[in-house]
């Protein structure tokens, strides 16, 4: 059976796909818009930097392919029709989809064993682009994976394999990637494979609506205007602090480069009573950074330099 993953870039899944049983044959680069790939001492950079943080130093998703010797292709999602004829000419029996625009349903048609699709939450909860960021903000104890048949329905489709672990607490965002829609995801997939290439796999259909919020994707600097801040708990905004490693500029008054430096907390203060006068996510600057406020207490975040003031320059 000839796999192929259809993702967006280098998506956590991409550096195990190689490992994947069957026969993985290829990887569709699909995005919404075209891209151009790194290069110069920006990519040194961007190698160094995903080094650094834990990850395959892959400059890009062509790059893997190259090394892995994958067969690769790029398709825009406007050209999305492409895909079916890519497919065909691997010889492609199976489609994994993962972290990438909606495909047609159209070009997945002459799949013999059809098309899944990696979901970083437990189906039918959390449906939508950024599930792990609403995990975390709705301080769930439990998390887990998902991989479920395609159909017309965004993260709806009937659910073959599901892997449940407890949330781990006070992690970045690149931390979750890499442990749960990378790592669990990888065990996920395979137990999805194993059960559809034997034909024995039992189909849990999901119900029309989800019991959560639908999982809006969420930067940082939109968390002021995205989340309830008066309600928040100070675990959930430790939490999400932790998760985009940083807090907004909007909030912290950074420019230029500085909005780029990473913010660690390094010391949590709950007061004995609730402060009234504090109003939740503000910000008091300190000589050793800044101090995020909240009603049942404080925050001490130290900054980091990082390389994404490089990788992401702000002017």
């Amino acid at each position: 059976m000839n796999i192929v993953l259809i993702t967006d870039g280098l998506s956590p899944l991409v550096p195990r796909f190689h490992t994947l049983p069957n026969n993985p044959v290829g990887i569709i680069d699909y995005s919404a818009t075209d891209k151009r790939s790194f290069v110069g001492l920006k990519a040194l950079a961007f190698r160094a930097y995903r080094f650094l943080r834990g990850q395959k130093p892959y400059l890009s998703l062509e790059d893997y392919c190259k090394k892995r010797r994958l067969r690769y292709a790029r398709v825009v999602k406007s050209n999305a029709s492409d895909i079916k004829h890519i497919l065909l000419d691997w010889q492609a029996g199976l489609a994994v989809t993962s972290c990438c625009p909606t495909i047609p349903l159209a070009v997945l048609e002459d799949l013999s064993f059809g098309a899944i699709n990696l979901h970083p939450s437990l189906l039918p909860r959390y449906r939508g682009a950024d599930p792990m960021f609403w995990q975390v903000h709705d301080q769930e104890p439990t998390v887990g994976v998902t991989v479920h048949y395609l159909d017309s329905r965004v993260d709806a489709g009937p659910i073959v394999s599901q892997i449940a672990t407890p949330r781990p607490l006070r992690k970045s965002k690149v931390y979750l990637d890499k442990t749960i829609e990378g790592d669990l995801g990888r065990l996920c997939v395979i137990d999805a494979l194993e059960k559809i290439r034997q034909r024995i796999a039992v189909v849990q259909p999901q119900p029309r609506v989800s019991t959560t919020r639908y999982a809006r994707y969420v930067t940082a600097d939109a968390v002021p205007s995205v989340v309830d801040m008066s309600a928040i708990s100070l675990d959930a905004l430790v939490d999400i602090i932790c998760y985009f490693e940083s807090w907004p500029a909007s909030v912290t008054g950074g420019a230029g480069w500085k909005r780029r430096v990473l913010w660690t907390p390094v010391r949590i203060t709950r007061y004995p009573t609730p402060r009234a006068d504090v109003s939740n996510g503000q910000v008091r600057h300190t000589w050793i950074g800044v101090v995020v406020l909240h009603q049942d207490g404080e925050i001490v975040l130290r900054p980091r330099v990082s390389l994404r003031m490089l990788l992401n320059p702000v002017s």
